[in-house]
């Protein structure tokens, strides 16, 4: 039913008329297909599978996209079989029945796990989770994962309960343009070409799902992150499935049937075992899940046969009742797994296999419980089928009263502290924001920046030039070097670029999954900048061991990657000594830890000893330049680490603010290392020795 209480949007209204075109569309199926719900549970067991970390699924992600394109193909033969009945695409409808379908289980689960999450998770977890409710009840969280995974700062942070939502926001962002362009079709169809809705309606679903696989292939090779979360990149395989809609084909015979639908089961099977996390994608290898999602729903589709019919071999075992049980309960499952297994891990850190299993099955059952209580009876309310209106009003007022929900919750978390063993309190804020301000002056580049501003510190006006050169850890040691600089009156000029060693190397950024290119770029530059200024000192530091590449690119590990890295590290010294008359000062890395030292003094108060590490120093530096005096390695491991075990809070000071940077303040108390340094002299070009 419709109401007509406030003015209907529809695009019988944008193009004039509301002319059936059942001749067009004679070929739209209909119907409820139970094999597509037996290929919805296959979709979501390989999710769950790879969410619990089993090694039989290393690609289960790929569940994901098989949802892509089965909800590619329901809404768009759903939009079409309306135009094909009423000449329109009523908009107000379809966006009230895709509120009643999607967000009451959806508001359920976010408002449930918050809750959870305030009860067992840590509190800094717990915090990050009431940031993230109102992007996922708002439905544009896949742009705010995108952003993060290219965030070096955040990319050792504990995973999201909200992290599975981000196919959802694509989802829905689809099903928010998709009838628009369908309908923008319908009118270039009707005026400009004087009819042709199937021709006009298939073209422009061709050309969205072209362009946006040709930005998936682009993207993949130069922002993974991006290309993974991002609706644009994705919006293809949604496309696919409705391109399948709108194929008009009839009866298929059998063999080519059970051809489809094998290639189709091989396909999405190939791609959940043979894929992993290190593959690159979506790009191409998004092709195996997709199309053999297709070609299964394809396999299937007869639209001459009675509605539930589904041919093949393959389709009448998705078909099974156990399967189409657990497809039509899939959403509450996918909604329902991920918070359960995450908060199940952190309630029981060391869980076994078989208490993984038994989360899987907590999650199962409160889908079940989820579908029969609150998704199924939402869905069909007379109240609100009764009245668009009132639909799309609870629809409205159940997401903003989420992210509502999820801005208390921050709101109650703002203000954490962390209790020390003097009972001395320190804001958690405040230990996040103690780190070098190199950062918010642009000065820490990040990873797609090739280009460094001025970045002048210490004396701005000294006549003697300091240059520290390297990636954050550099920018971590960026407070004591500026502070000695300053009192001995040297000019300090910092060069830093997050997940960038300067060593001449190849390098591979994890995030982008792919080789640094901008790295390169940028050290290079550098390079050559800091040969035309000749400092007379040269700082540089990197964390310990960062990931190379062989001349094929290909990601080294053990003694290759050792190999490559001293090379690397030779190389570019030899090159400063040669070409420059500064000394070199190497710094040894930090002693890193296993986990957020913050996360960790917040899980014990008034513990300080549960969060000691072992002193171990890093293993930057790896080079052979031992015997020049103009190169040397500062290692100020005893001093960060007095004792034989690393204690968290040094003088009252926290000493790092995750689990490898150096707290701002503390970095500060180790300034007076660095004074002899700036009291060296310089050498001329005369003094300078050949490197060996």
């Amino acid at each position: 039913m419709r109401d007509n209480n406030w003015g209907q949007f529809t695009i019988e209204t944008l193009v004039g008329t509301a002319r059936p075109t059942r001749k067009l569309f004679r070929r739209v199926e209909s119907g409820y297909r139970s094999d597509i719900d037996g290929l919805r549970a296959i979709a979501v067991v390989l999710v769950v599978l790879f969410h619990a970390g089993f090694p039989v699924t290393p690609g289960g992600f790929v569940g994901v996209d098989v949802f892509f394109v089965i909800s590619g193909y329901l809404i768009t033969g759903l939009l079409v079989r309306e135009i094909a009945l009423t000449g329109r695409i009523g908009l107000r409808d379809f966006w009230a029945r895709r509120m009643r379908r999607i967000l009451p289980a959806a508001v359920l689960v976010l408002c449930v796990s918050l809750i959870a999450a305030a009860l067992f998770l840590p509190a800094l977890q717990a915090s990050r989770a009431a940031k993230e409710m109102p992007a996922a009840a708002l439905y544009f969280i896949n742009w705010r994962f995108a952003d993060r995974a290219t965030d070096y700062f955040a990319s050792d942070q504990a995973p999201s309960i909200f992290l599975h939502y981000w196919s959802l926001a694509i989802e829905e962002q689809f099903y928010l343009v998709w009838p628009l362009i369908l309908g923008f079709a319908l009118i270039a169809g009707r005026r400009l070409l004087g009819g042709g809705d199937t021709r006009a309606i298939l073209t422009a679903t061709i050309t969205v799902s072209v362009l946006s696989f040709a930005l998936c292939l682009i993207l993949t090779a130069d922002n993974q992150p991006l290309a993974f979360f991002g609706t644009h990149t994705r919006a293809w395989q949604l496309c696919v499935g409705g391109v399948v809609a709108l194929i008009a084909f009839g009866s298929l015979a059998t063999g080519v049937r059970n051809l489809l639908a094998a290639c189709g089961i091989a396909s999405i099977l190939a791609a959940a075992f043979f894929l992993d996390e290190a593959s690159r994608y979506p790009g191409l290898f998004a092709l195996l899940p997709t199309f053999g999602a297709a070609s299964i729903i394809l396999s299937g589709r007869n639209v001459d046969a009675p509605a539930g019919h589904a041919g093949g071999w393959v389709g009448r075992s998705l078909s099974h009742p156990l399967l189409a049980g657990i497809g039509r309960r899939s959403y509450s499952w996918y909604l329902w797994h991920w918070p359960v297994l995450v908060i199940g891990e952190a309630i029981i850190p060391h869980i076994s296999a078989v208490g993984i299993c038994f989360l899987i099955l907590i999650s199962l059952a409160l889908a079940f419980a989820t579908y029969a209580i609150v998704e199924q009876p939402a869905r069909y309310w007379p109240v609100l089928t009764g009245s668009v209106s009132l639909s799309l009003i609870f629809g409205a007022v159940l997401s903003v009263g989420a992210a509502a929900f999820g801005l208390v919750g921050e709101s109650t978390f703002a203000r954490q502290f962390i209790l020390l063993n003097d009972g001395r309190k320190i804001a958690v804020e405040s230990v996040f924001d103690d780190r070098s301000q190199l950062k918010h002056d642009n000065c820490l580049l990040s990873h797609d920046a090739v280009y460094s501003s001025a970045c002048v510190y210490g004396n701005t006006d000294g006549e003697r030039v300091a240059v520290i050169f390297g990636d954050s850890h550099a920018a971590a040691w960026f407070p004591a070097v500026d502070a000695a600089a300053k009192r001995a009156g040297w000019k300090l000029v910092v060069r830093t670029k997050a997940s960038c060693a300067s060593i001449e190397a190849p390098t591979y950024y994890k995030k982008l999954n792919r080789p640094y290119h901008e790295c390169h770029a940028w050290r290079e530059r550098t390079i050559r900048e800091i040969i035309e200024m000749d400092p007379e000192l040269i700082f540089l530091a990197n964390m310990s061991g960062p990931p190379v590449l062989d001349s094929s690119f290909r990601l080294l590990r053990g003694r290759d990657a050792l190999k490559v890295r001293r090379a690397g590290e030779d190389a570019l010294n030899g090159r400063l000594l040669s070409s420059t008359n500064a000394n070199i000062r190497i710094l040894r890395d930090v002693p890193s830890r296993k986990g957020d030292l913050p996360v960790c003094l917040l899980a014990h108060p008034g513990d300080e000893e549960a969060c000691i590490w072992e002193k171990k120093a890093g293993r930057y530096p790896e080079l052979k330049y031992g015997k020049t005096p103009r190169i040397q390695v500062i290692d100020l491991t005893d001093a960060i680490c007095p004792a034989r075990k690393c204690h968290p809070v040094v003088g009252g000071r926290l000493i790092l603010w995750d689990s490898h940077h150096l707290t701002k303040s503390f970095a500060e108390t180790l300034s007076e290392h660095f004074d002899p340094l700036f009291g060296e002299p310089g050498l001329s070009k005369l003094e300078r020795p050949t490197p060996p």
